[in-house]
């Protein structure tokens, strides 16, 4: 596999170790090479996956694998349990600008104080990638997270892309 197609995999993992997550969600799990080595470098995070297209996943006692869109997974979350919060969220589902909107929205709910959220193919190496099988247009979205204030986000500019978005705090530095 190029580094291009696993980096993501190495730094998400690294960042819930970092940051110390304990709950782990993956909106789009592919074949759950991501899911799984979060799962396996953080072995006390539960880890969430969630797809609307069946995939074998090898068995880890910390992985929960749900079979069904972000969209119904989301209303589940918010009348079953709505007080989850996660420490990362991955968006790596639908590639079109809409539906990574959506989960964003969600995603935005029911991510922590300070945790973090990582959408993928956001930075295409050319218009080739932005088909629907590829990154999609999901790249349209960073824009528009640059210009709100009430976010931060940074895209990695390295095909296909990874941008980290966090809610915006006035307490960033308390000694202040």
């Amino acid at each position: 596999m190029e580094m291009w197609q696993e980096g993501h995999i190495a730094l998400i993992s690294q960042m819930c170790q970092l940051i110390g997550a304990r709950k782990y969600l993956e909106l789009g799990i592919y074949q759950g090479d991501c899911l799984l080595a979060v799962a396996d470098a953080n072995t006390e995070c539960v880890c969430i996956g969630v797809d609307s297209v069946h995939h074998h996943i090898p068995y880890r006692p910390n992985v929960a694998v749900y079979l069904e869109s972000t969209e119904n997974y989301f209303e589940k979350l918010a009348v079953e349990k709505p007080l989850t919060k996660f420490d990362v969220i991955f968006i790596d589902a639908d590639h079109s600008y809409d539906a990574v909107k959506a989960d964003l929205f969600k995603a935005l709910q029911a991510v922590r104080p300070k945790g973090l959220i990582f959408l993928h193919d956001t930075h295409p190496a050319g218009k080739d990638w932005t088909s629907k099988g590829f990154c999609g247009d999901a790249y349209r979205i960073v824009r528009e997270l640059q210009a709100e204030p009430a976010i931060q986000a940074i895209t990695l500019p390295y095909h296909p892309g990874l941008t980290i978005v966090q809610h915006t705090y006035d307490e960033e530095f308390p000694w202040q």
